[in-house]
């Protein structure tokens, strides 16, 4: 039967058996002496088998990692694009009031005062439909960029057979699979970079309008009380036509579109806004009609030298 002794005495079948190591053989035998009946190498072919297991086993290592790199970059950016949509609603229904607010309160005052000279026409509250497009671009973008990978079909189910090329492929194949998945993770990390911004401005948009419209409120309440007055001041005069120029902006703002379709800030909008946080900026806190700073900041405003 061919048989040979161990260093303990125990039996080796004429098949080397896949744990000898290449280290058992360099004691008094070379490896060209385990051949089979036909000439092959009984060692080689031991070996392969062993390095062939080793590979499928890397293969599914490598697929295993993969898939859990993507998964967890997928579950986080799923829930971060849930949460900002969420805000993205509520900022969009948020501008929607003030457009009200501007087409009702502002908007009445300033036409009790239509007999001024305001050297522009009454501001409209706009009608918000931009929100909606802004909603459509952000669901539309987020379902695209973010599409459940599928996993090539040689992973389905590994290959039963020891064949050591075809499980070398496997394991390759199987590793690039795992970088295109870092890839992967890399392009969603990109999206949820994209989404934080979003609601790092939304946040910010909402303090600095709210802070602008309450200064508008109280200059329109203390116009507001002095409409029985026959007569008006320059000062007052020059009070409105404030009030109608940072309405302007604020309804130019609200009739912007937000997002592009590659999920940024729209460069229009963010100009716009950026006027309107200069104005803001430079608006007392508690503007009067009685404050010469307010009345230098108003002309300022209605000449446009503060919004750029």
């Amino acid at each position: 039967m061919g048989l040979f002794a161990n260093k303990s005495g125990g039996i080796f079948s004429g098949v080397i058996n896949e744990t000898i190591r290449e280290k058992d053989f360099s004691i008094g035998y070379s490896k060209d002496s385990f051949t089979s009946g036909n000439g092959i190498n009984v060692f080689d072919n031991s070996e392969k088998k062993r390095q062939a297991y080793e590979y499928i086993n890397q293969a599914k290592q490598f697929v295993s990692e993969g898939k859990d790199i993507y998964e967890r970059a997928y579950r986080q950016t799923t829930t971060y694009a849930t949460e900002t949509e969420y805000k993205l609603r509520q900022h969009s229904e948020y501008k929607q009031r003030l457009a009200e607010e501007l087409g009702s309160n502002v908007k009445g005052t300033l036409k009790n005062f239509d007999d001024f000279n305001i050297d522009s026409r009454i501001v409209q509250a706009p009608t918000i439909n931009n929100y909606i497009r802004d909603m459509g671009v952000f669901q539309s973008t987020i379902a695209n960029c973010m599409p459940r990978t599928e996993e090539l079909s040689l992973f389905e189910s590994f290959m039963d057979g020891v064949d050591y090329y075809k499980a070398k492929k496997q394991r390759d194949e199987a590793r690039q699979y795992k970088e295109r998945m870092k890839m992967e993770r890399d392009r969603l990390n990109r999206r949820k970079e994209q989404m934080s911004e979003i609601q790092t401005f939304i946040s910010s948009e909402k303090i600095e309008l709210d802070s602008l419209m309450f200064k508008v409120r109280k200059m329109t309440e203390e116009l507001n009380s002095g409409l029985k007055k026959s007569s008006f001041s320059k000062e007052e005069a020059d009070y409105l036509k404030g009030i109608h120029k940072i309405t302007e902006h604020i309804v130019n703002l609200l009739s912007t579109q937000f997002l592009t379709d590659s999920l940024s800030i729209n460069s229009k909008y963010q100009q716009i806004y950026d006027g309107v946080k200069s104005i803001n900026k430079n608006l007392p806190n508690a503007p009067s009609i009685h404050d010469r700073s307010t009345l230098d900041v108003i002309k300022r405003i209605v000449d446009g030298t503060i919004v750029y």
